[in-house]
C-alpha cells in the first residue's frame, strides 16, 4: 500500500466493513503487518463521567495549590499531560490514560482500579485445600483422563481422548471433567456454597457513589464489561469532582 491516497481509501473501506472504527484506528489497521482486535468499550454518559472523575484525581498532582481546582476542571480546563505521544496512542487503545480509575475515597465516592490480585478472604485457599485432600478413586474415569492428559499433547491428546471417550462412553458435555466417583459433584457443590467475602479485594466495586449507595464494576478498564447497581444520578460526576475540591482545599473559611 504505497501511496497516501491508497492508504486513505483502504482505511475508509475498513471503516465501512467495521462500523464504529475511528479513522486513525482504521489507518493503523490497514498499514500494520498485524491487526489487533480490541475488546469493545462501552462509551456513554456514565463512562464519560467516570473518566472525568479519573482526570480530576490525576490533576491533583498537576494544578498549583492556589488554583481554583474545581472551577478549572468543571470548565474543562484540564492540565496538559507530560506523557508524550503514548497517551495519544493509548487514547484509542484499551482504557486510555483516563480509563482505569484511581485509588480515592471520601464521603461522596470511592474509586479503585480493577484488581488483578488474588483472593484475600480465604475462599480460594479453602477450595484448594479441599481439592488437595479429595482425590479421584483409581477406578474413576477422571483418573484415566488425567493420565492421558499427562502423557499426550496436541493432536495425539485429541486422538487418545477421543478413543477414551468411545471406550468409556463418556458424554460430550463436560467430557474433560467427567467423573464417576462423586468427587466432581462434591466439588461443584462446594463451589456453590463457598462464596467470597463481600470485602474480598478483587470483588469490591470499582466505584461507589455514597449518597445513594450505587455501585459500578468494570473489567480491567472503564466501559468494559461494566455492571451498574443502584441509583446513580445524571450529575454524579459533577458532585464527585466538587468533593475532590473540598478534599484538596479544605472547608470554606468562616467569616468573623
Amino acid at each position: 500500500m504505497g501511496t497516501p491516497n491508497a492508504r486513505k481509501s483502504a482505511a475508509r473501506r475498513y471503516q465501512r466493513e467495521h462500523p464504529g472504527t475511528t479513522y486513525p484506528q482504521a489507518l493503523r489497521a490497514v498499514t500494520a503487518d498485524i491487526v489487533i482486535c480490541l475488546p469493545a468499550r462501552d462509551d456513554n454518559p456514565i463512562t464519560a463521567g467516570l473518566r472525568e472523575i479519573t482526570r480530576a484525581i490525576q490533576a491533583l498532582e498537576v494544578l498549583p495549590p492556589q488554583g481554583k481546582y474545581a472551577a478549572e476542571i468543571l470548565e474543562g480546563n484540564w492540565p496538559q499531560s507530560n506523557a508524550g505521544d503514548f497517551n495519544e496512542f493509548a487514547a484509542d487503545l484499551f482504557g486510555g490514560a483516563d480509563g482505569y480509575g484511581e485509588d480515592w475515597s471520601n464521603t461522596t465516592f470511592t474509586m479503585r482500579p480493577y484488581d488483578y490480585g488474588d483472593c484475600t478472604c480465604g475462599q480460594e485457599s479453602r477450595i484448594e485445600e479441599w481439592s488437595a485432600s479429595h482425590s479421584h478413586t483409581p477406578e474413576c474415569t477422571q483418573t484415566e483422563i488425567q493420565a492421558v492428559q499427562g502423557k499426550f499433547t496436541g493432536t495425539e491428546l485429541r486422538e487418545q481422548f477421543a478413543q477414551l471417550k468411545s471406550r468409556l462412553n463418556i458424554p460430550d458435555q463436560g467430557a474433560m471433567w467427567h467423573c464417576t466417583c462423586g468427587v466432581e459433584d462434591a466439588y461443584q457443590t462446594l463451589l456453590k456454597n463457598e462464596h467470597h467475602s463481600p470485602r474480598c479485594e478483587p470483588f469490591l466495586p470499582n466505584f461507589v457513589y455514597h449518597p445513594t449507595g450505587a455501585e459500578i464494576r468494570w473489567y480491567k478498564y472503564i466501559g468494559r464489561g461494566m455492571e451498574i447497581t443502584g441509583d446513580l444520578p445524571e450529575d454524579f460526576a459533577t458532585h464527585c469532582v466538587r468533593s475532590i475540591q473540598l478534599t484538596r482545599e479544605g472547608p470554606p473559611s468562616q467569616a468573623h
